[in-house]
């Protein structure tokens, strides 16, 4: 299945001409991989997201970058990191606007190989008000 398929498919809810998008099966990335096992969870931080998972130690998985995306739906605007830490690391911190405050955000992780060649299937970490 194509990757604009897979939008298509999954991602938009509703009929013709009120459709929406259902943001927790929006896929941004996609690709082999593996992200078994990281169980991710998001804390707030100051004016940021705080995420973590369970640090991969062996190679190549390890040398991963995790990238992270959140979304503003009612303000059109994103914030993102598409060169983060490394799986090693088991946390980023993602800085949001300070516009954002009491705004609802949908957010997103992924990563991607060393070599910026292959990447993983996205996963949806939640929407947030705060």
């Amino acid at each position: 299945m194509s990757y604009s398929t897979y939008q298509l498919t999954h991602a938009i809810a509703g009929n013709y001409p009120n459709y929406e998008i259902d943001y927790s099966k929006l896929r941004l990335t996609e690709g082999p991989i593996n992200m078994e096992g990281l169980s991710p969870s998001i804390s707030i931080v100051g004016d940021g997201l705080l995420v973590n998972w369970i640090p991969a130690s062996n190679y190549p998985n390890s040398t991963d970058h995790v990238m992270l995306l959140a979304y503003a739906p009612e303000l059109k605007q994103a914030v993102y990191n598409l060169c983060g830490a490394k799986r090693r690391a088991g946390q980023e911190v993602l800085e949001l606007l300070q516009a954002w405050k009491q705004q609802r955000r949908e957010t997103y992780m992924a990563f991607r190989g060393e070599s910026n060649v292959q990447y993983s299937n996205s996963i949806y970490t939640g929407g947030f008000i705060f």
